[in-house]
């Protein structure tokens, strides 16, 4: 299952945006994608990240990564922090980056 979100151009708030990950595996539903959520807003980005990386499959935790990112750059950016805004860009196209070059090596 895909992520999703509302697109940009209709949420009148990005920065208020929840991503849904997904969060089924054999029947259990998995709140890793919350946890780390709650993680990154404490600015425990180890932590998140982290919790992605053990939760979430190869190549796919480089894309949980920066969704994860992406939702802090709007956040950040809406609070007016743009040294935050701009670390979680570049986080955001380095795990985009990550993600490509997986999912390139796997076919």
């Amino acid at each position: 299952m895909q992520a999703s979100a509302a697109p940009a151009s209709t949420d009148p708030n990005p920065s208020a945006r929840v991503l849904r990950a997904p969060r089924r595996v054999a029947g259990a539903v998995r709140d890793w994608w919350q946890v780390a959520q709650r993680l990154e807003a404490e600015g425990r980005l180890d932590d998140a990240e982290r919790v992605i990386r053990r939760c979430c499959p190869s190549p796919d935790y480089a894309r949980a990564l920066a969704e994860l990112y992406e939702l802090r750059m709007h956040r950040l950016g809406a609070l007016g922090d743009r040294s935050g805004e701009r670390d979680a860009f570049l986080e955001t196209v380095r795990w985009i980056d990550c993600y490509a070059a997986l999912a390139g090596s796997t076919r």
